[in-house]
């Protein structure tokens, strides 16, 4: 009937009616910063506040609110959430950190060992050298005094780093003769238990050499319980080759030298100058080339007149 179609119309009606009173139809977001708007879109999404969702609880949004502030600690200071009927404002003030690693120290970089100058990276100071220049530590590489025609113009702390080519030599003594251990396939257990970081072994060891294979079998809180596998071992005597020996010569010179190094230099070539083979040792002379970083920032004092800007 007419009247069922009305009210049915009428329900349809209502319902539609709260449906979208209840769902966002634009977000704006407000701060100059397009970063920052575009930051604040993406975490919007991940929680479901988009265009044609449902709105959420005004305890829901002030929840999401404080975890995108503690997301973003160094970028966000206030955020707030505004609904005007089917709009949410969405305002921000984005936090500005003050960098307090700056300071008016004036430095230079100097060298801390001789070498020959293969790469500059510089982000600020004047460079006083060039590529393939010779340089000897304690040289100044980078000023902060800052110069145009000979007059001082600008103090600051130069900053960079720049390598160079330096060179090592290192001698090493290689036995010809060494001793292995290899696994018989005889095996023992054990089991070990662990209080406060000390081992104990439950029964006496059973073989002179052996490797020792350890599976956890209980935890409680500091206690480990292990059971150890015993692998027995007996020691084999080898005898390296000149080859073999002059190899084992040269990588335990690379080793040797890269402990005095840092992760950003690189050994870049090596030449054996001399080998000595005598009765049961060879004895050898390795020069090995490394391009490594050769600088470090050093203040100087300055006593500034009127004539430095």
């Amino acid at each position: 009937s007419l009247i069922f179609i009305l009210i049915t119309s009428l329900l349809i009606g209502i319902i539609l009616f709260i449906i979208m009173s209840n769902m966002i139809f634009k977000i704006n977001i407000i701060h100059e910063n397009k970063e920052i708007r575009e930051l604040i879109k993406e975490e919007l999404d991940e929680y479901g506040i988009k265009v044609l969702s449902f709105k959420k609880s005004y305890k829901e949004l002030d929840k999401i609110r404080q975890e995108i502030l503690d997301k973003y600690p160094d970028k966000l200071d206030w955020m707030e959430f505004e609904i005007d009927g089917l709009i949410i404002n969405v305002r921000i003030e984005e936090r500005i950190i003050t960098d307090t690693t700056k300071d008016d120290k004036v430095c230079d970089i100097v060298a801390v060992k001789s070498g020959i100058i293969n790469d500059i990276l510089i982000e600020n100071g004047e460079i006083l050298v060039n590529i393939n220049d010779y340089v000897k530590e304690g040289d100044t590489l980078v000023t902060g005094i800052v110069k145009y025609n000979e007059e001082e113009k600008r103090l600051t702390c130069a900053s960079g780093e720049i390598y160079a080519t330096t060179w090592y030599t290192v001698n090493v003594k290689i036995p010809f003769n060494y001793n292995e251990y290899i696994e018989t396939g005889k095996k023992k257990y054990n089991i070990i238990w662990e209080n406060n970081g000390n081992k104990h072994l439950l029964l006496r060891e059973r073989f002179t050499n052996y490797n020792s294979y350890l599976k956890n079998i209980l935890k409680v809180f500091d206690f480990n319980l292990y059971l150890e596998t015993e692998m027995e071992t007996e020691k084999v005597t080898k005898t390296y080759t000149e080859e073999e020996a002059l190899e084992m010569g040269i990588n335990k010179a690379i080793e040797n030298i890269k402990i005095k190094l840092s992760d950003k230099d690189e050994i870049i070539d090596k030449k054996v100058l001399k080998k000595v083979v005598n009765d049961s040792t060879m004895d050898i002379e390795v020069f090995i080339i490394v391009k490594e970083l050769i600088s470090t920032q050093k203040e100087i004092i300055i006593e500034q007149d009127e004539g430095i800007d």
